[in-house]
């Protein structure tokens, strides 16, 4: 596609998150009515806090100038391979594994990550995730339970594991979304899952 994108004056645009489709086709619209009216979506996106670096890509390929410089908060952090996950909003109150269906997704257990709303105790054996709330970039490994305050991970029978209670309001700069191994453990509305998109690994990216 990138090569019929340069043989016909196109553009090649990824889309690395379904959530983010509705942007993605409303920048190609006013891409036809003029450069000058996508730059002024793209500060619409900013103030409305939605610029995230795969959208700043789009913006910059549109337009033929150099991406936005979208800040991140990572520091020493791993990042999770691109198109590993999908963010999906939760708009009503919903078992996990009913929800994912409903996306027309095969569940599986262990495979969600809730966002985390309230004071929580988190399990020592789950994986957490953080997403920068600024670039929207994701970040796993031992450093994220570091910036958490939580000790290292531990294996589900782990007799020495610890368990530690997780606040929300600690985090100012990340979103956490820790990890469900639970079929029925219920999402909270208006809130956000990150599903593991099945064969991640050999799918690579999305395009």
């Amino acid at each position: 596609y990138e090569e019929i994108a340069k043989k016909t004056g196109g553009f090649y645009l990824t889309l690395e998150q379904f959530s983010s489709v509705t942007d993605l086709i409303l920048a190609c619209c006013f891409k036809q009515e003029g450069i000058e009216k996508v730059e002024g979506f793209a500060e619409e996106l900013k103030k409305s806090g939605r610029m995230t670096r795969h959208m700043s890509g789009v913006i910059a390929t549109l337009t033929g100038k150099k991406p936005v410089v979208v800040a991140s908060s990572a520091v020493g952090l791993s990042p999770v391979p691109t198109g590993r996950f999908q963010v999906l909003g939760v708009d009503v109150e919903s078992p996990i594994n009913e929800f994912v269906r409903s996306q027309g997704a095969s569940f599986k257990k262990g495979r969600g990550f809730y966002e985390l709303t309230k004071a929580e105790k988190i399990q020592g054996y789950k994986e957490i995730v953080l997403v920068d709330k600024v670039s929207g970039d994701i970040f796993n490994g031992a450093e994220v339970r570091t910036i958490l305050g939580l000790p290292p991970q531990s294996g589900k029978n782990d007799c020495e594991r610890e368990d530690v209670k997780l606040r929300p309001v600690d985090l100012e700069k990340w979103y956490v979304f820790v990890q469900s191994t639970s079929a029925n453990r219920k999402l909270v509305a208006n809130t956000r899952l990150l599903y593991e998109v099945e064969d991640w690994e050999k799918e690579g990216v999305l395009a």
